[in-house]
């Protein structure tokens, strides 16, 4: 926790180094974002919320709505809203980077898989777990697709899943996705990273 706190306090000082090196409005704009990130892992959603709005505002005129930096803004405040606790807000910003990514980018593109998987976290903390299912699943179908089967990205999935199914007592399903993911990060992490003892908790 100290290390995670300390590397949000690094981030934090950085971008505001960023932005007062900032010559354009785009640098203006990535600086804000990347403080607004560093907010969010610090639980500071208030502050993150802020700088991601500022961003998004400073992007969409830069840059205009079809841009992957503002569908970048639009996953950044769904995953500030969510952490703030206000899932409403959470899907509708998770909402609108989908939608800006499927416009701009491939149907298959790591970043369609990742705004899947937003959705389906925000839909699990609504307490609708057959719609977390439903995004979480067509995020892992992207990532198999364009990932291997040993990203660390697939196991988020498969975790993802086994939670999904452990909410609606599922639990022979939950335990084969919980398992997967659990094996994919001790194949590409190791037995000591903190996202294997995560997975085996899940387990239980």
């Amino acid at each position: 926790l100290l290390l995670e706190m300390h590397k949000s306090d690094l981030a934090i000082y950085y971008a505001r180094e960023l932005a007062d090196m900032s010559n354009t409005k785009a640098d203006q704009a990535l600086a804000d974002s990347n403080l607004g990130h560093a907010y969010v892992l610090k639980s500071e959603y208030g502050r993150a919320i802020e700088h991601q709005n500022r961003s998004l505002a400073t992007r969409l005129k830069v840059l205009g709505p079809d841009h992957p930096d503002v569908a970048e803004s639009f996953f950044r405040l769904g995953w500030a809203y969510c952490g703030k606790g206000d899932h409403d807000q959470s899907v509708k910003y998770y909402t609108q980077a989908l939608a800006t990514r499927l416009k701009i980018l491939a149907p298959t593109h790591p970043d369609v898989a990742e705004s899947l998987g937003g959705l389906g976290t925000a839909y699990w903390e609504k307490g609708e777990y057959g719609r977390a299912i439903e995004y979480h699943e067509k995020s892992l179908a992207v990532r198999l697709k364009v990932l291997s089967q040993d990203h660390p990205d697939t196991a988020i999935n498969y975790n993802n899943l086994g939670n999904d199914y452990l909410a609606i007592a599922e639990y022979g399903r939950a335990i084969e996705y919980l398992e997967k993911s659990v094996a994919i990060f001790l194949r590409t992490l190791g037995p000591e990273h903190p996202l294997v003892a995560t997975g085996y908790s899940n387990i239980g």
